[in-house]
């Protein structure tokens, strides 16, 4: 018999240890096979689901596992199969994928999901992945831009956002509508800061020159803590069109601008911000 650690044994139900009739000299064994497969299987994938990490407190989000059982190396087609994956049964497969699991959000702060694959030779693999409950903010947005254009020049909006806290707001995302009429140029974004210490805020202000992706009017600004007075800060956003030749003068061209991020807002009121501006020849 071969016993390669990845294989099934199986003995007779009698063993006659003499050549002649069965006799007293009969030894009987536990006709039932057992496996000696040491195999674990594995957790291939913790998928989150809205993707990102950072959910708002007491948010829906939910983790999708699969698992898979390796085959034997020396046996073609061997395995044990999955018996639960995630704490979820499966009549041993090779492979299973759970039905989304809910994940906790209720408390603030690093919390850790962990997902168990066990295989019907009670082989057991864990996984972890660590994902963010984060607290409420109120983000607000502002834009400022061109009065008049020329038509077939450019010009540029400049957006700021501000965290009122109190949490610092993460996964922070700025969706610009641009006007009909212009086509996206460029666009960028800095972290700003003002100092009130003395008399007169001294504020620094910089050109924007963060990536703010690859979507044209969209800026992924990521983490913003929030302004206070010891900490006031924001993210100044520029985004840069061109106003068609073509167009007639007084055309009204209105930029629309909404900022959101993974926390709960507090106030969407103050999300949005538009400009208005006329085209001149």
């Amino acid at each position: 018999m071969d016993c390669d650690a990845a294989e099934e044994l199986v003995y007779p139900p009698t063993l006659n240890i003499h050549s002649g009739p069965p006799g007293s000299n009969v030894v009987r064994f536990k006709t039932v096979p057992f496996n000696i497969d040491t195999t674990k299987p594995t957790v291939d994938s913790i998928t989150l689901t809205p993707p990102g990490g950072y959910y708002a407190q007491n948010s829906v989000a939910t983790a999708t596992v699969s698992c898979s059982d390796p085959t034997s190396l020396t046996v073609a087609n061997f395995f044990s199969g999955i018996a639960s994956c995630a704490s979820q049964p499966f009549s041993n497969l090779p492979t299973a994928t759970t039905t989304p699991i809910p994940l906790s959000t209720s408390t603030i702060g690093t919390q850790t999901f962990t997902a168990n694959a066990v295989d019907a030779a009670g082989n057991s693999t864990t996984s972890s992945v660590t994902y963010q409950v984060v607290g409420s903010t109120d983000l607000a947005a502002a834009m400022v831009g061109n009065l008049l254009v020329k038509r077939g020049t450019n010009m540029t909006y400049y957006i700021s956002v501000v965290n009122r806290g109190p949490s610092t707001a993460n996964g922070v995302t700025l969706m610009d509508t641009l006007p009909a009429g212009t086509t996206f140029v460029s666009s960028g974004y800095t972290i700003e800061s003002c100092n009130f210490s003395g008399s007169v805020p001294s504020c620094s202000i910089t050109a924007p020159r963060s990536s703010c992706g690859s979507t044209a009017g969209s800026c992924s600004i990521g983490t913003l803590g929030p302004w206070t007075s010891r900490n006031p800060m924001g993210a100044l956003v520029a985004i840069t069109v061109h106003v068609n030749a073509t167009l007639a003068a007084g055309t009204k061209l209105t930029d629309m601008a909404v900022v959101s991020a993974a926390n709960a807002d507090s106030n969407l009121n103050n999300n949005s911000t538009k400009w208005v501006t006329f085209v001149t020849q």
